[in-house]
């Protein structure tokens, strides 16, 4: 075992998938038809959950299976997850559900395995969510099944089924096979009329079944009140049924085997297995037993495992031979045991050949090592009780893991190993370090690295230094995630200074953190040739994080010096990496597009920002640095209320607000108070407004960053602006323009001059307010910015009015250079027209303006009724456009299905006007 530990191969990338678990058993011998429960069965069609439940060996997953293969022959989409004890994790169960759905509907769950690897433990929501929203866009019956449902105990799974079932579409149709009904709510569907159910009962087969089942199926020559007596004695038991038939074809005892017909179903399949097994080859037998250690079998796996070089023929003998194999793929390369046969052999192996099992399992685990498959190696070294070379498995793979974002992979195979054995591993601890640092366990990351530096003490001293500097570089990984930037970039200079030492992950990491730190401290010139120089590792990362980040940095420093330009290549950068990389719905997507998001906003390209920043929001707790936050919480509200729906913006906040505090973010925390302060003035609620500032003011603190103490003071101004103190609002926010413009804040500095005319207006400088607004006005919109204005609302609109007034009527001698320019013309134009997808002020939509030619179509064929398909063909184009569209579609008219996209676009009267 100590070879497979010690393999190289951590440049490959892991299989956390086994396909076989995707596809149904293929039974290419003769089945019994049961039509009466296909019947049944087919009213799962109408309904919710189809539960075929009983004893083990009753037929439950042949029965599906069969039916499985009818609805997939007729064209339905058809996924199928076979569930194990494994899948008790969270985090593997939705991954598997995932790839199950998406092995049916490809364009389905894009990117979301991403996303549940990078945010372990808090993806369920978004996972549920999106998989039931891509599910309603899907325009016919999707029917899922879930067998061996009796392997999961973990109530969090059993939560995340009944949560996808309360959710679930009306096309979506769950079929459960199971020994016991655990986990599922059937109460409530039975009330609502949304459950099927098949028990055991009903799965027995009767005489006429047994008959045809033993006599054609098995070709067994069996007089009438044999026939009887077997059927009495097994009950219908289907799997007893088959041992029976395979006893009877093997031994010559018919006549023992035909009286012995009493005592219980379990006896009977004991005796009967026995019957069977004893009257094979002992080569054959031990064969059977030795690979009975394994879930699943293939001939190399086989060979490994018993030093059998004819497995493979001797497995496709076994199923020719009937002996419960049943194979788990089309290509027949995988196999397993029927689970009542495979318990049999398992207690048979543990009698007779006990001292066998450890090497047996070891073989196992050093073929799956050989192989990249680390959890299933992991598992045979556990049980052969080799905690050691289970640990060394682990830590081979484990920054492999990190690098790829597999960050659930990595913390579940953690977890199945004794605390106490991975003590004295420096790069395990390591990879936990980082694993749990960029999951925000702070906690848990800050005691893998003590156990890091406690072992450092004992290395050699080139091994020592390596280890405590890359463990500086985790603790400013956790101190920038903890939005603490004091004395991080010393903590990083050691990677940085000796580049060729570290690992691209640690200099790419380490560059990324200094990065920020340049732009805390408002140096944003530094961070472009910085970004320049550490792209050579960001991109020699396996994984897409590093890049993704060193993306966003450098395109958060350009904003902040007003290049928005600049920033927008950057950001669409990341964009295009993340999803070049990792998908569409990945969570480094998500995390470049809060800031693209951000940034589309600010520029008045509403449909697009809100796509980017609802996607974001699903981040939650894995949000990144709190830049992040801030631009999915703060951009998102600001959508809510140009909607006109101030209660969801406030609610979007809350989010913020809960996030601020479950991490301890306190920057986060005050900028969302502020946005509160600033949601509850547009309202007209100043008392709401002073109470959420007094209380930040309390929290303030004389540490706070100068971005905090922008925030209060904005909000200080508008607020006194509200009272009807405007002057000394414009105290403040010339004192702020000074600060930011000494700080080289570019931004900052055209947000406060916006909002300082209006102020100046307020205060009875009409004539400065003018001057102030249209200087502002034409060196802000060429940048991009548009929202900062237009958010101020009729008072910044009524200043532009008047100026333009006041310079048309007296031209030249306007007086003091004032002049209405055509940058000041357009902005006005914009504020008469909302933008596409998004309601006005007044809540009013606009008309077809928001969809375009092509959408309008689609839209009017989906008023008529026609499926995605028939859509395609009218349109002569793919369905997986057609869902593109509609996807569009249901954005800008606020809607989540077909049926409310039609009732919208009449309620608007769309079709009235041309196409």
């Amino acid at each position: 075992m100590k070879r497979a530990a010690n393999k190289n191969n951590t440049g490959t990338r892991p299989k956390p998938l086994v396909s076989t678990k995707l596809r149904p058993p293929s039974n290419r011998g003769t089945l019994i038809e049961r039509p009466q429960l296909i019947e049944t069965l087919r009213e799962t069609l109408s309904r919710k959950l189809a539960l075929v439940y009983g004893p083990a060996g009753f037929g439950k997953t042949t029965l599906a299976t069969q039916w499985h293969a009818q609805l997939r022959e007729a064209g339905t989409s058809v996924a199928w997850l076979a569930v194990d004890s494994s899948d008790n994790d969270l985090n593997r169960f939705l991954g598997y559900l995932v790839e199950a759905v998406r092995s049916a509907e490809p364009d389905m769950g894009e990117g979301l395995r991403d996303v549940i690897e990078a945010s372990p433990g808090s993806a369920v929501d978004f996972v549920i969510d999106t998989l039931v929203n891509d599910l309603s866009l899907h325009d016919a019956d999707f029917v899922l099944f879930l067998d061996d449902w009796h392997l999961v105990t973990e109530s969090r799974v059993h939560e995340t089924l009944q949560m996808l079932l309360s959710r679930s579409p009306p096309n979506l149709h769950v079929v459960v096979a199971s020994r016991t009904r655990t986990g599922i709510p059937l109460a409530r569907l039975r009330v609502q009329n949304e459950l099927v159910e098949i028990d055991a009962a009903r799965l027995r087969f009767d005489f006429e079944e047994s008959r045809t089942y033993l006599t054609s199926v098995k070709s067994l020559d069996l007089r009438p009140e044999d026939l009887v007596a077997l059927w009495r004695s097994t009950e219908g038991w289907a799997a007893a049924l088959q041992l029976a038939s395979l006893s009877l074809r093997e031994s010559g005892d018919h006549e023992r085997i035909l009286q012995w017909t009493s005592g219980a179903s379990n006896d009977i399949g004991e005796y009967l297995a026995e019957n069977v097994v004893d009257n094979l080859p002992a080569d054959q037998v031990s064969f059977m037993l030795k690979t009975s250690v394994l879930d699943r079998l293939c001939g190399d796996l086989c060979a490994a495992v018993t030093g059998k070089k004819d497995s493979t023929a001797r497995l496709e003998a076994l199923e020719k031979q009937e002996m419960f194999l049943l194979p788990m793929d089309e290509e027949r390369q995988w196999f397993r045991y029927h689970h009542l046969f495979a318990r049999f052999l398992h207690r048979r192996l543990q009698k007779q050949m006990p001292d066998k099992i450890k090497d047996l399992h070891l073989a196992a685990a050093e073929w799956f090592s050989s192989r990249g498959h680390t959890a299933d190696a992991v598992k045979h070294a556990l049980l052969a009780e080799e905690t050691s070379e289970a640990v060394a498995l682990v830590e081979r793979d484990a920054m492999n893991l990190v690098e790829h974002s597999h960050m659930s992979t990595l913390l579940n195979l953690v977890s199945q190993l004794p605390r106490t054995a991975l003590f004295d591993r420096p790069r395990l601890q390591m990879a936990i370090a980082w694993a749990t640092c960029l999951t925000h366990r702070r906690q848990e990351s800050m005691e893998a690295l003590w156990h890091v530096e406690r072992l450092a003490e004992a290395a050699p001293p080139q091994q020592k230094a390596l280890l405590l500097d890359e463990a500086k570089c985790v603790r400013a990984c956790n101190s920038v995630y903890a939005d603490q930037i004091t004395g991080v970039e010393q903590l990083v200079k050691p990677v940085l200074s000796q580049v060729d030492k570290f690992s691209p992950w640690a200099v790419a990491v380490a560059a990324n953190i200094r990065a920020y730190c340049y732009i805390r401290a408002s140096d944003y010139g530094k961070v472009a040739p910085l970004m320049l120089s550490a792209r050579a590792y960001q991109d020699r990362v396996e994984g897409v994080f590093a890049a993704v980040y060193g993306r966003c940095f450098d395109g958060i420093a350009a904003q902040s010096a007003g290049r928005l330009g600049a920033a927008r290549e950057m950001f669409s950068g990341a964009m295009d990496v993340a999803i070049r990389t990792a998908g569409r719905q990945s969570h480094a997507a998500r995390l470049a597009g809060a800031l693209l998001g951000q940034l589309l906003y600010e520029e008045n390209d509403l449909a697009r920002a809100e796509r980017l920043l609802s996607d974001s929001r699903v981040l939650g707790f894995e949000g990144g640095v709190v830049d992040f936050y801030t631009a999915t919480y703060l951009s998102s509200s600001r959508l809510m209320l140009l909607k006109g729906d101030a209660e969801e913006a406030l609610a979007i906040l809350q989010e913020g607000e809960d996030t601020g505090r479950a991490l301890s973010l306190d920057r986060l925390r005050v900028a969302v108070a502020c946005e509160r302060v600033r949601v509850k003035l547009t309202g007209g609620d100043v008392r709401g407004a002073e109470q959420i500032l007094a209380e930040v003011d309390t929290r303030q603190q004389p540490t706070d960053s100068d971005e905090v103490r922008v925030y209060i003071a904005t909000a200080k101004a508008r607020l006194l602006c509200a009272r009807g103190t405007a002057g000394l609002a414009v105290g403040i926010l010339r004192a702020q323009i000074a600060a930011a413009t000494r700080r080289g804040q570019k931004l900052q500095e055209l947000v406060m001059r916006i909002l300082l005319s209006v102020a100046l207006d307020l205060d009875g400088e009409a004539a400065e307010a003018e001057r102030a607004l249209l200087d502002t006005v034409d060196e802000a919109v060429p940048l991009g910015l548009i929202r900062s204005l237009l958010d101020e609302g009729p008072p910044l609109i009524t200043i532009l009015e008047r100026a333009r007034d006041h310079c048309r009527k007296h031209g030249a001698d306007a007086g003091e250079g004032v002049r209405f320019s055509a940058t000041a013309q357009r902005l006005l134009m914009i504020s008469r027209h909302p933008a596409h997808g998004v309601r006005g002020q007044s809540g009013s939509r606009t008309r077809v303006a928001e969809l375009t030619a092509r959408e309008t179509e689609v839209l009017r064929l989906l008023e008529q009724g026609r499926s995605n398909k028939e859509i395609a063909r009218a349109l002569a184009i793919g369905v997986e456009t057609v869902k593109w569209y509609l996807k569009n579609i249901f954005v800008k008219l606020g809607v989540s299905t077909r049926a409310q996209a039609v009732t919208e676009s009449r309620r608007q009267n769309l079709f009235s006007a041309p196409a």
